[in-house]
Parts: structure tokens; sequence; C-alpha cells
């Protein structure tokens, strides 16, 4: 896998499903490397619940694994509906958080 995504960005977005899918794969990447200082969060941070966004960085293989935490992966908004503002969503626009994993 890893000569798959080399000098690539692999980007999980999403809510917790998306968390564990993105748990599991940097579980199986890291077994697959030999020396783990050879990975590292770019941004220095552990892995816990209260952070929603990482990059980790494999040096050997140029690549990120990343995960982004957005409910929508599309704009959430609110139309109007007669005389009430019902929630929407947008889908021909990308939420607002976009521009960190697009």
């Amino acid at each position: 896998m890893l000569e798959l995504i080399k000098g690539k960005r692999l980007v999980f977005v999403g809510d917790s499903i998306n968390r564990n899918q993105w748990e599991s794969m940097l579980c199986l990447l890291f077994g697959a490397i030999k020396d783990p200082k050879r990975i590292y969060e770019t941004h220095g941070r552990r892995i816990t619940k209260e952070k929603g966004n990482y990059s980790f960085k494999f040096v050997d293989y140029k690549c990120t694994v990343e995960f982004y935490v957005t409910h929508f992966l599309v704009h959430e908004s609110k139309g109007r509906v007669k005389q009430r503002r019902v929630p929407t969503l947008r889908l021909d626009a990308l939420d607002k958080g976009s521009s960190r994993w697009s």
C-alpha cells in the first residue's frame, strides 16, 4: 500500500466512521515500517479524541495519510420555504472547511 501512495496524499474526510477507517489504515501502514521514527504527525500532536485534523508523514515514502473532521462534504445552510427557514444542503458547493483537504 505504501508503494501505491508514494509521493501522494491519502485523505480521509468525514465523521467518526471515517476516523475509524483512517485509524485502521494508519495501523496497517505503521506495521509495514521498520523504523517508527520515520513517521510523524506534521503538527507534532498525539492522536486524541479532542483534535479533529491530523496529518501523518511517512518520510521514506514522501506521503501523508490525513484525516479532517466534517459532518458534511457539501455546504450546509438554511433555505426559505414559504415563510420558514429550513436546513438545506447545497450539493453544488463544498463545505467551508474544504480548503484544508481539497
